[in-house]
């Protein structure tokens, strides 16, 4: 109970910054954005618009994942990474 005040401020800061969406339009490198299908923090209904802002951004989902999809489906995550980076660079 002491740790709620805290909990409720730092949920306050991360929600109230401003949208990252408005410079998008800056980024050329090529982007690799990961979800979870089940996320439901931040959702793939808002990777998808942040992928569609973005010049060269490809999105995946995975699936029976959720907001930390890289420990849940490592396997599957690490593959798409790999490939990613093999592409990029």
């Amino acid at each position: 109970p002491d740790r709620i005040p805290g909990i409720v401020a730092i949920g306050r800061a991360i929600f109230s910054r401003a949208s990252m969406l408005e410079n998008s339009g800056d980024i050329k490198i090529p982007v690799l954005i990961v979800v979870g299908s089940d996320d439901r923090s931040r959702p793939p209904q808002e990777a998808r618009v942040m992928a569609e802002a973005l010049q060269n951004a490809r999105m995946e989902i995975i699936p029976n994942a959720g907001h930390i999809s890289n420990l849940e489906q490592p396997d599957h995550v690490t593959a798409l990474l790999s490939a990613f980076l093999q592409e990029a660079l």
